[in-house]
């Protein structure tokens, strides 16, 4: 059986964010990843990885703002278009 349209779009969505999540710093990438994809609390995700609360939000802030840049990059290379947005 082939995959759908939906199921197309969630796998193109999740290369991109893939591709992305890649071009962080891997404190950055560690930051999102133990955040919002472990969904994980700043305070259990900055124990976790040993450092304080306030140096896990600025990783996650930088992640996000270098994330969104990678997303956006994507979008404008030729080829086919992503349907991710910032």
């Amino acid at each position: 059986m082939l995959p759908g349209p939906d199921d197309t779009c969630k796998a193109l969505e999740a290369m991109a964010l893939s591709n992305a999540l890649a071009t962080l710093a891997p404190n950055q990438r560690t930051a999102l990843i133990e955040t919002y994809m472990k969904d994980r609390t700043v305070a259990e995700a900055a124990a976790h990885i040993g450092v304080a609360p306030g140096t896990l939000k600025s990783r996650i802030h930088l992640g996000l703002h270098g994330l969104r840049r990678a997303l956006l990059e994507q979008d404008e290379e030729p080829g086919p278009r992503s349907t991710v947005t910032a």
